[in-house]
């Protein structure tokens, strides 16, 4: 250990013969400098064989979906988004109650409809509004599909879900309140 040297780190000799320039040597590993022998080399591995240029075409294709299933699978998506909801909100509504709430009156005296058939008259009002947002959202996946590389039919169809929702919401919110007169 040196004089000024107060954490006992010493030089690490790079090169195996100080008499050669830097470049010439070659690095020492750890085992080479601390039992100044050499290591064992194991023989490097052949290299692989070389593939030819017709597999790696091949293997381009098989990693590149075809652009068919992408359109299939995104319309299938995305009409998921929609399906699965509405089936949910369908099966929830027919367990509802078909007797009226005890008491309840509308203002003509008659007793007010069953929870079931609220729910039941409110699939059949929405249903054109669903029919309308689905379609948007399948021109989006369209859409999407075509300028889009890289996303998986599933990305695309939840894009396209939340986009067509998004711009019927607003189309149907101006048409509501458009008065039109015939």
């Amino acid at each position: 250990m040196s004089e000024g040297d107060d954490y006992g780190i010493e030089p690490f000799p790079a090169r195996s013969d100080p008499n050669r320039r830097p470049g010439q040597g070659r690095v020492l590993d750890h085992d080479e400098w601390a039992t100044r022998r050499p290591r064992r080399r194991l023989p490097l591995p052949p290299p692989p064989p070389e593939d030819r240029e017709d597999d790696e075409e091949e293997e381009d294709d098989e990693e590149e979906p075809d652009q068919h299933s992408v359109y299939i699978g995104s319309f299938i998506s995305t009409a998921c988004w929609y399906l699965i909801p509405f089936a949910a909100y369908t099966a929830w509504s027919l367990t509802l109650p078909d007797d009226p709430r005890p008491g309840c009156t509308n203002a003509f005296g008659l007793p007010c409809p069953s929870q079931h058939d609220e729910a039941l008259t409110n699939i059949g009002r929405l249903v054109p509004q669903l029919a309308v947002s689905l379609a948007i959202s399948i021109v989006v996946a369209m859409f999407l599909g075509k300028v889009t590389t890289g996303w998986r039919p599933f990305a695309i169809g939840f894009a396209s879900a939340v986009l067509g929702a998004g711009v019927a919401t607003v189309g149907f919110a101006v048409l509501a309140t458009q008065h039109f007169s015939l």
